[in-house]
């Protein structure tokens, strides 16, 4: 209902990367906390890397999947397909681990994205690598790429099932 009455989608846009950022918070400091707790391991300088990797990821990630809002479908229609479809990019991450910097067509996965951005946090201060570095950035501005022209996309008013509404 908000959609139809705010008449722009920049709000609603932005409610959701504050809300997904919010659930994701969330959900990894507890998950954090109490992995920490079962397995004795350092709560703090966990979540003081998992922090630094949502606040880094989230943003491009989020706009990464823009162009899903950019299809001429209701979001009801085409859910259960991306949903299916992350399970996909999780799985296909376990190819990325044998490799130690990313490659062109791993770029596109956000689950690889995350990978390489994780190692690279927790063992920035060990080894600093400058080629991941430079991927991860390029991959971060081909994320943001796709988010704005898919933004310009996103119309708010569904283009399909309006007569169905009738």
């Amino acid at each position: 209902m908000f959609k139809f009455i705010a008449r722009t989608k920049t709000p609603i846009i932005v409610g959701r990367i504050c809300s997904q950022w919010l659930f994701t918070v969330v959900n990894i400091v507890i998950f954090t906390v109490v992995s920490s707790l079962l397995f004795r391991q350092p709560i703090f300088p966990l979540l003081s890397a998992i922090m630094v990797i949502a606040f880094i990821a989230l943003l491009p990630v989020f706009l990464s999947f823009l162009w899903i809002g950019s299809l001429p479908y209701r979001q009801e229609s085409v859910s259960p397909i991306f949903t299916i479809l992350v399970f996909i990019l999780i799985y296909l991450t376990k190819f990325s681990l044998k490799e130690g910097n990313m490659f062109v067509l791993e770029w596109l996965n956000p689950a690889v994205f995350i990978l390489y951005l994780s190692k690279l946090v927790w063992t920035f201060e060990h080894n600093w690598n400058g080629e991941l570095i430079y991927q991860l950035l390029l991959t971060i501005l081909v994320y943001v790429f796709i988010g704005v022209i898919s933004y310009r996309r996103i119309n708010v008013i569904p283009k399909i099932g309006i007569n169905e509404r009738e």
